[in-house]
């Protein structure tokens, strides 16, 4: 009789790795919300010290705690009794900067409009068979009713990487004043560290009514008001004069437009630029090939879901249509930079 060597059964790893991830992420939420870390942030306190103080359950505390330190947020010393503080790392550092509410940056707003998403997504099996989007933010109506909610929350996801933008083209150098065009601008995050950088920096930031009202509260709140001046409109309407700007940016706005109108508003960027001007766009970008990186993937799949046409380039298909806009040498500041930029010649 011949034995047939069976292969070993493979344990779920991955997928369990996968449907677990709602637990760290429903864990920080409840960290932030009771304000663990705004507890720690001045020094180290038993488990118990910190329920008293928030008036909290001391077990559900501890273990909220531990699970912290588990992700690296916190740390903890000592021998039976413990004492947890904010870890003295990058990760405790984003603690620090994201996760305290008196810090500027903190994405508290985040984790609610989060909890919109998780709505929207619970009806993904439904929309794949119909192939008809949950949401439409890329109408006027909706736009103006989502985006400035959403604008204020991913305020803090976007600020490093835009003052990382304004520094790498040395805006804090220029000599002569810059134009800068805020194309939907949103909170103006992708254009405040521009300003921060420079008094020779102006900025015409573009956005619905509504939307503007967020624009403004964070041109205040980043003390840059006074270089701003606010064009009020949909960017399909709304004229402006030609060969006029410096720097024209797109902060995330090509992925809720689609192929199409994407083609538009890059040649309505290169009409409104300067020549010699520089093109600005923050994307979430896959790989040629589609197989990667995950986020972006994953949020293709959020665009078909809010979106009718909304959708992620991979970085060829967005640098041809830069090309195909009349732009010269479209670059990725680096690779793991969502940002591209283009010339015009």
């Amino acid at each position: 009789m011949t034995l047939v060597k069976q292969k070993p059964i493979v344990p779920p790893t991955q997928i369990n790795e996968i449907m677990y991830a709602m637990w760290p992420a429903q864990a920080l939420k409840a960290a932030t919300q009771h304000h663990l870390f705004e507890a720690l942030d001045k020094e180290a306190k038993e488990a118990g010290e910190v329920a008293r103080e928030l008036k909290l359950d001391v077990r559900g505390t501890q273990l909220l705690l531990d699970a912290m330190v588990s992700l690296g947020f916190l740390s903890k010393t000592g021998d039976k009794v413990y004492k947890y503080q904010i870890a003295k790392t990058d990760v405790g550092e984003q603690a620090r900067t994201y996760l305290i509410p008196k810090s500027p940056l903190y994405m508290g707003p985040w984790f609610a409009q989060g909890e919109e998403l998780g709505k929207m997504w619970r009806s993904l099996p439904e929309c794949i068979k119909s192939g008809k989007a949950v949401m439409e933010v890329n109408k006027d109506l909706q736009a103006e009713e989502i985006f400035p909610k959403l604008a204020e929350a991913i305020f803090p996801n976007s600020y490093a990487t835009a003052k990382q933008v304004a520094t790498l083209l040395k805006t804090d150098k220029i000599k002569t004043e810059w134009l800068v065009l805020d194309l939907a601008a949103g909170s103006a995050v992708w254009s405040i560290p521009f300003a921060e950088a420079s008094p020779k920096v102006k900025v015409d930031a573009l956005d619905f009514d509504a939307v503007l009202k967020v624009t403004k509260h964070f041109t205040n709140k980043f003390a840059v008001q006074d270089r701003y001046a606010f064009i009020t409109g949909n960017w399909r309407d709304v004229q402006l004069k030609e060969n006029t700007y410096d720097i024209v940016i797109l902060g995330h706005i090509l992925h809720s437009e689609g192929r199409d109108v994407s083609k538009a508003l890059l040649k309505r960027c290169f009409d409104v630029m300067k020549p010699g001007g520089r093109l600005v766009v923050a994307e979430m970008i896959s790989n040629d090939e589609r197989s990667g990186p995950v986020f972006p993937l994953m949020f293709a799949l959020n665009m078909f879901l809010a979106t009718t046409e909304g959708c992620v380039f991979t970085e060829s298909e967005l640098k041809d249509l830069i090309e195909e806009a009349g732009f010269k040498k479209p670059y990725r500041l680096a690779p793991d930079h969502v940002v591209v930029i283009a010339e015009k010649p």
